[in-house]
């Protein structure tokens, strides 16, 4: 028997899925835009590519202890998503009851206002009934929606309470709630193939505690509900940077904690101004003196600047030049693609073309109860 391709179609029909299909057919799994971080290496860590960001229909979860920045960065990437497009709509769904929408508006134009939703949620389940509803809303309303890129924000899945909990505060009952667990699960189960069939992105702000056990360390709030939903996980850390004695800014320290295509526990970092705030370009310099793929040698001892040199792109400039220079006029093209490159070979798991060989073609016809019968045999008969 020959396997056709009106057989397979003939399959995929009978399963009565309209999003099902093949590979190349299936739309689900296609990542149809990505959501740009404001930062090249953090839209590599997130999108495997310094031009893209968060994949859409991707969980992305961010993880630390308290004032490490989680809200700041999920934030500005709400604010940078509305600013670069008009058809891009930030949705927060919020618990905490700390954002600074105040701050926020006088960055935004009145249209980008409107686009950027705030949904306070007290439980658990105000999460999971709100999003459920407004992703049933926009399935029905689809042909609508074609052209709308939408970024949602949890912030944060650690903060609210079940609905039992609340009940009970209310009720003044202390017994310990042992239904949280439970309905981060079932929030979980029923918006993950919903954002993967829709192409919307989700940005979870999660806490990180000590766990009880030696082993496991920092441990992230919420449950297994939490752990599994996601495809990627970033731990944060930061440090203050400064200019001589003044605190100007934050650098950003990330671990992937959890990733499906790029290494365990990589680890890199950028800055933000509080000025200015994300630096687009910050992290790049850094990656490269990180890797030896740029030297630095003083000239006069020091007092006449020093030499900047990129051997891979015989690229070589005095300090004292590129300090002349703006940001976007020292990273060209060709300086952003081969640091594209150089990303993708240190970090990305790797796909290589898989070929069967005659070996593997010669053995998997092979009965294995058989063959090892046939060992059995041929030992038996050297022991007679």
């Amino acid at each position: 028997m020959v396997i056709n391709k009106r057989m397979l179609n003939g399959l995929v029909n009978a399963s009565k899925n309209k999003y099902a299909g093949n590979i190349d057919t299936c739309e689900v799994y296609k990542r149809k835009y990505h959501v740009d971080t404001g930062n090249y290496i953090l839209n590599f860590f997130t999108g495997c590519d310094i031009y893209s960001g968060i994949p859409s229909g991707m969980i992305v979860q961010w993880a630390g202890k308290e004032s490490t920045g989680k809200s700041f960065l999920t934030s500005n990437q709400m604010i940078h998503h509305v600013k670069s497009n008009k058809n891009h709509i930030a949705l927060l769904l919020e618990t905490e009851g700390t954002f600074a929408s105040e701050a926020i508006k006088k960055v935004l134009s009145p249209d980008e206002i409107e686009r950027f939703n705030l949904f306070p949620c007290k439980t658990v389940e105000d999460i999971k009934i709100q999003l459920n509803n407004m992703l049933e809303y926009i399935k029905a309303n689809l042909e609508n929606w074609k052209d709308a890129k939408v970024l949602v924000t949890i912030d944060s899945i650690g903060m609210p309470p079940s609905k039992k909990e609340a009940t009970d505060a209310t009720n003044e009952k202390a017994s310990v709630d042992m239904t949280r667990a439970r309905e981060v699960k079932s929030l979980f189960r029923t918006i993950t193939m919903d954002l993967a069939i829709l192409n919307i992105p989700l940005n979870l702000v999660n806490h990180q505690y000590a766990s009880m056990s030696a082993f496991e360390g920092m441990k992230e709030s919420s449950g297994t509900g939490v752990a599994y939903s996601n495809s990627v996980t970033f731990v944060l850390r930061k440090a203050k940077m400064k200019e001589g004695d003044e605190v100007v800014g934050t650098e950003f320290i990330i671990t992937a904690k959890k990733h499906r295509d790029i290494r365990e526990n990589a680890k890199f970092s950028f800055f933000s101004k509080f000025i200015n705030g994300t630096d687009r370009y910050s992290g790049l310099w850094e990656f490269l003196k990180d890797h030896k793929l740029m030297t630095s040698k003083a000239v006069g001892g020091g007092k006449k600047g020093s030499i900047i040199t990129i051997p891979d792109l015989n690229v070589e400039i005095i300090s004292t030049e590129l300090s002349k220079m703006t940001a976007k006029e020292w990273w060209t093209k060709e300086k952003l693609d081969y640091i594209n490159n150089k990303l993708k070979e240190y970090y990305l798991l790797g796909r290589k073309n898989i070929t069967l060989s005659d070996d593997f073609e010669r053995v998997k016809d092979k009965d294995p109860i058989e063959d090892i019968e046939k060992k059995t045999e041929k030992k038996s008969s050297k022991r007679g």
